[in-house]
């Protein structure tokens, strides 16, 4: 895996060098124009929350379940970026970095509509495997009288939008559920693509934040205090807002 260091010398402040790992989910986490780990919203929040503190940190991409058991056993530090019902093994900072929300594709060709949950009754549908849906898509699609189908994919190393799409329009799925803003993103720029998807029913929002480790708790809270700290900063100065500028 590609490691980027980033870090900043503030005289008299002692430094944390920040450990994080994340899964190449655009524009969350992107890869730069070099093929690195390094860009995307979420990565360019924390980056500068952290910077605007006086600390530093190293990122890299793993796919998604391995970067969650890469902080759950201590050796990353914090894990970019679950939703509250997501890596709930993993403690959290106080204030979110930003909110997601998940929503359905379809086949605009397969002239389906979904308007609510109960609109994937008797059809099947395919997500991220480690995603969280929420209660009430769990709990539907565990009632055994919706018949819904679930093929849960891996979200390895590469550029997952491609993949997920093209397993949708190739009539694997009758819909896939993933993130908006991914799919949004993918879509804004493949519009070939897009000409061909109807977006449907999305699932009430949460928020994201950095999991971090339980392995060393002390050390896990002083890295939540900073990240919140810095957070604060840069929703004061404007650097925020420019950030999400940048992609939205």
């Amino acid at each position: 895996m590609i490691t980027l260091l980033f870090s900043i010398n503030l005289l008299g402040n002692e430094k944390l060098e920040v450990r994080l790992v994340g899964n190449n989910w655009c524009p969350q986490h992107c890869l730069d124009n070099s093929g690195a780990p390094g860009s995307g919203y979420i990565v360019e929040i924390v980056q500068e929350a952290l910077l605007a503190t006086g600390n530093s940190y190293t990122l890299k991409f793993q796919p998604w379940l391995r970067a969650i058991r890469s902080v759950e056993t201590g050796l990353m530090d914090g894990l970019l970026t679950p939703a509250i019902s997501e890596a709930k093994s993993l403690p959290r900072h106080k204030i979110a970095l930003a909110t997601q929300r998940f929503c359905f594709y379809s086949r605009k060709s397969s002239k389906l509509n979904i308007t609510k949950l109960e609109d994937i009754h008797h059809k099947s549908i395919s997500y991220v495997k480690g995603n969280n849906l929420g209660e009430d898509f769990t709990a539907f699609v565990n009632n055994k009288n919706n018949m819904v189908s679930i093929e849960e994919l891996i979200n390895g190393d590469d550029d997952f939008a491609p993949r997920i799409f093209a397993f949708l329009l190739l009539g694997r799925a009758d819909t896939i559920a993933t993130t908006e803003d991914f799919a949004d993103y993918y879509l804004k720029q493949n519009l070939h693509i897009k000409n061909k998807i109807t977006k449907g029913y999305c699932i009430k929002g949460e928020p994201l934040h950095v999991g971090l480790s339980q392995v060393d708790k002390q050390r896990s809270k002083k890295i939540g205090e900073q990240i919140d700290k810095g957070l604060k900063i840069i929703k004061e100065n404007g650097t925020y807002d420019k950030i999400l500028n940048k992609y939205f």
